[in-house]
């Protein structure tokens, strides 16, 4: 199991009195502690991602969806690999047509197009800041081929 360690200097006194809080709520269990401790690690969670500048996936207005969630995430940290919406659909448990349309519904763009615009995205900053020719920056961003890149 693989774990993170996280510096929290700049924020420490805040963190530790809503843990305390968090502590004391579970300890004395008086009515209504459990939606108080939800709400407190939501408020943790908050900090912690605007302490390392990370972003959160939430289930607020656009109601994401945590098999578009998971197809997202496995999206953006494997995009040079080869994906297709066979492999999604079985990562996340689902039919590829109800993985199409609720990513689509979530993000506005279906699985494939979102993953073309991560490789994009990711050969446009190889392109503008590394030595890398055509072809290399092509295959590390996950493109079969120069030719498709292009």
């Amino acid at each position: 199991m693989n774990y993170c360690y996280y510096s929290l200097r700049s924020s420490r006194r805040n963190f530790t009195n809503i843990v305390q809080l968090l502590v004391d709520e579970c300890r004395k269990e008086r009515q209504g502690f459990e939606p108080i401790c939800h709400g407190l690690l939501q408020v943790l969670f908050v900090l912690i991602s605007r302490e390392q500048s990370m972003s959160l996936i939430s289930d607020d207005a656009n109601k994401i969806l945590k098999e578009c969630a998971v197809a997202k995430r496995y999206i953006d940290q494997n995009y040079t690999q080869n994906i297709n919406l066979d492999l999604l659909s079985d990562i996340t448990h689902t039919s590829k047509f109800y993985l199409a349309h609720t990513f689509t519904e979530c993000f506005g763009s279906s699985p494939i197009s979102y993953l073309a615009k991560k490789r994009l995205s990711a050969a446009k900053e190889l392109l503008a800041g590394s030595n890398f020719s055509i072809a290399q920056i092509a295959v590390s961003t996950g493109f079969s081929s120069q030719s498709y890149f292009s």
